[in-house]
């Protein structure tokens, strides 16, 4: 029982050191995209990520989102909400194949996320919640 007890003691003590240790850090990296410089309300293509000293180009080794399931969004509500995730991109950019929408389908945000177009995105800025599972 008392060797239980010390082994016990022994894992939580080195769980503890194990998880104050500060070896965990932010990922560096450097993001090159078309044009650059980029009009913020423009197209903004990803062309590739450098991270220590290698290049990952984007059309042929990032992973782009196939398929997206909403779990839950709050829907929009006139005159309380226009709902809780959204599709935008930016003003003068190109659509992924449908009109910014502040109630998407799957499908939207799919297609919003799953293309290189930095300024296509799923914005969130509205009140309620959402949980949408992305697939790669």
């Amino acid at each position: 029982m008392k060797v239980k007890n010390i082994l016990t003691s022994g894992v939580i003590a080195l769980s503890t050191a194990l998880a104050m240790c500060n070896s965990a850090k932010a990922a560096s990296f450097t993001t090159n995209f078309i044009p650059d410089p980029a009009n913020p309300q423009e197209d903004i293509f990803l062309t590739s990520i450098e991270q220590g000293g290698v290049t990952l180009f984007a059309e042929t080794t990032l992973l782009l989102v196939k398929d997206a399931k909403i779990n839950f969004n709050t829907p929009k509500t006139p005159a309380i909400n226009s709902g809780a995730a959204s599709t935008s991109r930016g003003k003068l950019a190109s659509d992924p194949g449908s009109a910014p929408n502040e109630d998407p389908t799957a499908g939207e945000i799919a297609a919003y996320l799953g293309n290189y177009n930095l300024n296509n995105i799923i914005d969130s800025e509205d009140t309620g919640k959402f949980d949408i599972d992305v697939f790669f």
